[in-house]
């Protein structure tokens, strides 16, 4: 029997005492990245057996609005209910967008 190949992608999610993420990293070791960081992580994935997506949104609380607003722009799947919530904010805080979106979305 051949010998099947497989791959591990990697998040490690540093949270400050309130459980908001303060760091993101990655590690992809096929691609020769090793805990490398970013402000952001968008996972989407399908349950063929329930029939229904499941969704992890996570971003660093220092990620800034403007840095924010341009990667739902280039993203080419983007959660409409995130963005509308961006662009109507003001200031940038993400504790500020979750709340918003938990009590808008409360069934998402």
């Amino acid at each position: 029997m051949a010998k099947k190949n497989t791959s591990r992608i990697e998040l490690l999610v540093e949270l400050d005492e309130n459980k908001i993420p303060e760091k993101i990293y990655w590690t992809a070791k096929d691609g020769n990245i090793s805990k490398k960081e970013t402000k952001v992580a968008l996972l989407s994935l399908w349950d063929s057996e329930s029939r229904e997506s499941l969704k992890i949104d996570l971003w660093t609380k220092d990620m800034p609005i403007d840095d924010m607003k341009m990667f739902f722009e280039e993203t080419p799947v983007v959660d409409i209910d995130v963005k509308s919530h961006v662009a109507r904010l003001n200031t940038f805080d993400s504790r500020d967008v979750i709340t918003n979106c938990i009590t808008e979305y409360p069934d998402h």
